[in-house]
């Protein structure tokens, strides 16, 4: 004696491979919207990102340069970049550079950058102090006065 399965008990058995199919089908969706978002968060990278050869070049010039290392994703980088901006105005005779170290990963490498954000400054080209944290625009000042030759 056989037994039939009546058909709408067969509907609702999956078939065999029928489940992952479904899942198979979530998995680029998911991939795509994922990408999308992370696009839309991610701000533009800036145009102004030197170089290693350039920024060497920055540095080899006379008198003092910051350099700013940070990220865009960063939140104490982002509090900073306000004072670095007021100092740039305040002392125009300090060359500012900011570094994305997620665009240039191989600068922050070099000066053994581990924590953002960093502060290198060099004097005449050479590094006299580095810093990580923020800093208002008078502790940045107080910061560059303090590495003054006592010539100038």
């Amino acid at each position: 004696m056989t037994t039939s399965i009546p058909p709408e008990s067969e509907a609702q058995v999956p078939q065999p491979g029928q489940r992952r199919w479904n899942w198979m089908l979530w998995i680029p969706l998911i991939a795509v919207a994922l990408w999308l978002g992370a696009r839309w968060i991610t701000p533009k990278m800036d145009a102004s990102q030197p170089t290693p050869s350039a920024l060497s070049e920055h540095l080899q010039a006379t008198g003092f340069t910051l350099v700013s290392m940070g990220a865009e994703w960063c939140g104490a980088c982002r509090r900073l970049d306000p004072e670095i901006t007021a100092l740039s105005a305040a002392r125009p005779e300090v060359r500012v550079i900011k570094i994305d170290i997620d665009a240039d990963p191989a600068i922050a490498q070099h000066y053994q950058v581990r924590m953002i954000p960093a502060m290198l400054l060099f004097r005449d080209g050479e590094l006299v102090d580095h810093h990580v944290g923020v800093r208002s625009v008078a502790g940045l000042k107080r910061w560059i006065d303090e590495h003054r030759s006592p010539e100038s």
